[in-house]
């Protein structure tokens, strides 16, 4: 948040950096990309571009909790498409949300702070890339974060810029959360007190952390990694092209290997068909979540080779597996009620 005489988020119209050489340009400033492209902008000396869709929305109403997981809102920061229809589930057609906004999904999710099972990293390092496991990640999950409260653990964080807590169930608010789990309980259900361990396990009774500060305001990894203060201080080497989509990637040939050349952008919901382009020196990393990471990709000719010429798109590298066999989270939720004709019953 901003005062009326402090300055603003830096956010540049993609016009600033047209033209423009970068070391690095990271597509998608979401979750993942507010937190590398602040690491990445650390060194003076590196000069990065993020190119994030949608605007950096930096006010107080982002960051209430209840406020700011109303997906629905006109200006909540996220978006939605109609997934196909599902077989097992009469056809019904779901809705998939994207955060269109810096921080992502951060900025529009639950606050539910969860790094996965260990098995799962153990998995990827399995599969060809050791510095991929759990044991080697932990080290950065715990650099990331500061777990509040008295609670010490060997696998959490004390000195990080993401701030979690444990979710607060024991207050007047959330009664009902004891109710099911004590019953949970009584049925047999374990007790995982922290699923963010190496050894938890995957079912039962989850202690609820969430990425909620000491003043119970909401902490996405735009407000950990890159706020106001760490985007001026770093305008020099950093540009943050906001309202901004990257509608490709181009090649060029090294020894008959392919290597990022440029990135080609526009203004997000303009009339123009302007289109802007700068060009990489080092990387191009792609962080624009499930549904929009492979879009750039085969938008750039990195796909399924059938399907780009379908498209009439020039094939750069045949990868079938791109956008494709996508599985994301169903979320559903029961809410039992009943008339009541006491005002002041309460669940006890």
């Amino acid at each position: 948040m901003w005062w009326p005489f402090s300055k603003k988020y830096p956010e540049r119209h993609p016009e600033h950096a047209n033209g423009q050489v970068y070391d690095y340009i990271v597509i998608g400033g979401g979750t993942a990309g507010c937190a590398l492209t602040s690491r990445l902008s650390e060194d003076p000396n590196v000069s990065v571009l993020l190119i994030e869709r949608g605007p950096a929305n930096d006010n107080f109403m982002s960051r209430i909790p209840i406020v700011s997981s109303n997906i629905l809102r006109a200006d909540g920061g996220a978006s939605s498409w109609k997934c196909e229809p599902m077989k097992y589930c009469d056809d019904r057609q779901s809705l998939a949300f994207c955060g269109e906004v810096m921080g992502g999904g951060s900025r529009i999710n639950s606050m539910v702070y969860t790094r996965g099972t260990a098995a799962d990293y153990d998995s990827w390092a399995q599969l060809g890339h050791p510095d991929w496991s759990y044991e080697n990640l932990l080290p950065y999950f715990m650099k990331s974060e500061t777990l509040l409260g008295s609670q010490k653990s060997d696998f959490r964080g004390d000195s990080g810029p993401w701030i979690t807590q444990t979710f607060p169930s024991h207050t007047w608010a959330f009664k009902a959360y004891r109710v099911f789990s004590d019953a949970a309980r009584a049925l047999g259900f374990l007790q995982i007190d922290d699923p963010n361990t190496p050894d938890a396990k995957v079912d039962g009774i989850v202690t609820v952390y969430s990425t909620v500060n000491e003043r119970r305001q909401r902490v996405s990894t735009f407000d950990a990694f890159l706020p106001r203060e760490t985007a001026l201080k770093r305008e020099k080497n950093l540009t943050i092209c906001t309202n901004t989509i990257s509608s490709r990637i181009t090649f060029s040939e090294e020894g008959g290997i392919p290597r990022t050349d440029k990135v080609f952008f526009k203004l997000a919901d303009s009339k123009s068909d302007k289109i802007y382009s700068a060009k990489v020196n080092r990387e191009v990393i792609v962080c624009s979540g499930s549904l929009g990471s492979p879009q750039v990709l085969m938008l750039s000719g990195i796909g399924p080779r059938k399907h780009l010429e379908e498209l009439g798109i020039k094939v750069t590298h045949d990868l079938p597996g791109v956008g494709s066999k996508l599985v994301r989270c169903q979320f559903s939720y029961c809410v039992p009620n009943r008339r009541i004709n006491r005002a002041n019953t309460s669940i006890e």
